[in-house]
Formats: structure tokens, C-alpha cells, sequence
């Protein structure tokens, strides 16, 4: 009698411990915002799919990247252009880089993100919340 108990409880254990399910697939279209965390620096993002413009309402630039999803939850940022125009120095060495971010979490209206770029130890986590579908 002893034993159902006690298997019932590593059943109830085992369950409450199983990853939660991350819905990404509604976060590949739509206008997000983003602010700092250790500033008052915002963004915008409008991402359709496999393009994705960045306004930086600090500076007012519009920067616009190519998407590479690679999962359903993980996709690859590459830098095509900006507005107003990078000096060729910049465009070049930002050319060369990708940022790889991985949604971590999702709710409602927000996900919770970690980006890396793949040639240097830089990370960003944050929140990045959905404005409009």
C-alpha cells in the first residue's frame, strides 16, 4: 500500500518539474518594444517573418536586418542597413556579425529573450513586449 503513495508523489514531482511549453510561433510578425535595462534607451521592432526594422527612438536611426529563424523559438539577426546611413566602416565590421537570440519564455503579450552575437562573449536578456500583431 506504501508503494502507489510513493510512486503517485514521483509522478506529481516529475510533472510539475517538465519544462513549460513556449508558444514562439506567434512572435514572428508584429510591432514590439524594448527598453534598457540600465538606461531609459528605447526601441521599437516591426518584424515580418524574414525582415525586421529596428527604430531607436534615442536617435531616431532605423536599422533594418534580415531574419534567419533557424528554430521555431530561435532565430539569427543580420545587419542589411541603416537610416541615416552607417559610415562603410561601420557597415562593414556590422556586416560580418550575426546575433543569435533564443526565446526563453513566452506570455501573453511579451516573450523574455537571450541574444549572443557568435564571435564575442556579448549577452542581452530582457523582455521584449508585443504592441501590435
Amino acid at each position: 500500500m506504501r508503494y502507489p503513495a510513493i510512486i503517485s508523489i514521483c509522478l506529481i514531482a516529475a510533472c510539475n518539474n517538465a519544462p513549460q511549453q513556449v508558444d514562439c510561433q506567434r512572435f514572428r510578425n508584429g510591432e514590439f518594444s524594448y527598453k534598457a535595462t540600465d538606461s531609459e534607451r528605447r526601441w521599437t521592432m516591426i518584424r515580418k517573418d524574414s525582415i525586421q526594422k529596428e527604430i531607436d527612438h534615442s536617435t531616431g536611426k532605423i536599422g533594418t536586418f534580415a531574419v534567419r529563424w533557424i528554430t521555431p523559438c530561435e532565430y539569427e539577426l543580420k545587419y542589411i542597413s541603416a537610416d541615416p546611413a552607417d559610415p562603410d566602416s561601420v557597415v562593414a565590421e556590422r556586416k560580418n556579425v550575426r546575433l543569435r537570440t533564443k526565446i526563453t519564455r513566452t506570455g501573453e503579450d511579451f516573450y523574455e529573450f537571450t541574444s549572443s552575437r557568435e564571435d564575442e562573449t556579448y549577452q542581452l536578456t530582457g523582455i521584449m513586449r508585443l504592441i501590435k500583431k
